[in-house]
């Protein structure tokens, strides 16, 4: 019967001592939520290229001077990921007095010329906006592709568009043309006047080396030529093996 009631009593002051720590903490985060020394007094975007800051910040519905620790960043991040330039977001408290919100936006890869107006799309086809980013290549087609929800549903527009974005010279492409009936035209910044037609081939890793390196050759021999014919082996008296 002793050690019976020996046991309760410890297991009666575990519990008190559970309710006291569990007590402090509440307190102590109730300290913390009306101190003056968390109140924010600046709001940092990193990462934006598109989504203007402004527009971030309103966006985030966060407001300067509010506590830091009342700001759920759970929320905040999931209203930013209703833009649609946003891939992904991450919001951090920067104590005592600041929020951080770094974006990650999705990747434009080419002003496509669509009825008449350019936007800017992603590598998967997904419009962005209107309108024109100055690092990406001029993308125009000679048919109307199929648009579903902001999309270009078309697999030759798409895997083409993925390629050369993940090839990493997007900067040094000028304009792609998309013909239905031939296939696709290369323009880069330099050569400025050369055409690189590639047929209705995917520009694969492969290909897109040998564009290099033949606008290289013309470049540096200064060689005046109009259109190279990727399908023929030497197309330019020359081959890059």
């Amino acid at each position: 019967m002793r050690k019976g009631t020996i046991i309760f009593s410890r297991f009666i002051i575990i519990v008190f001592f559970l309710f006291l720590i569990s007590g402090l903490h509440y307190g102590f985060y109730l300290i913390l939520l009306n101190t003056d020394a968390f109140a924010l007094k600046e709001i940092k975007v990193i990462g934006n290229r598109f989504f203007p800051t402004e527009s971030v910040i309103i966006n985030s519905g966060i407001v300067k001077g509010i506590n830091i620790m009342q700001i759920n960043l759970k929320e905040v991040a999931s209203r930013l990921k209703k833009n649609s330039f946003v891939k992904d977001v991450e919001v951090k408290r920067i104590f005592p007095d600041k929020i951080e919100i770094i974006i990650k936006e999705k990747d434009a890869v080419a002003n496509f010329n669509y009825n008449g107006s350019y936007f800017v799309i992603d590598k998967d086809g997904v419009f962005l906006t209107n309108g024109i980013y100055i690092l990406a290549p001029y993308l125009e087609v000679d048919y109307i592709p199929l648009i579903e929800n902001g999309k270009v549903k078309d697999e030759f527009i798409t895997f083409n568009l993925a390629n050369i974005f993940d090839y990493g010279k997007l900067d040094k492409f000028e304009k792609i043309l998309i013909k239905k009936d031939s296939g696709i035209f290369i323009n880069l910044k330099n050569p400025k006047n050369t055409t690189f037609f590639a047929g209705k081939k995917i520009l694969d890793e492969n290909i897109l080396d040998r564009i290099f390196y033949l606008a290289d050759y013309i470049t540096s021999n200064n060689i005046n030529i109009k259109l190279v014919d990727l399908r023929k082996e030497n197309a330019i008296g020359i081959s890059n093996n």
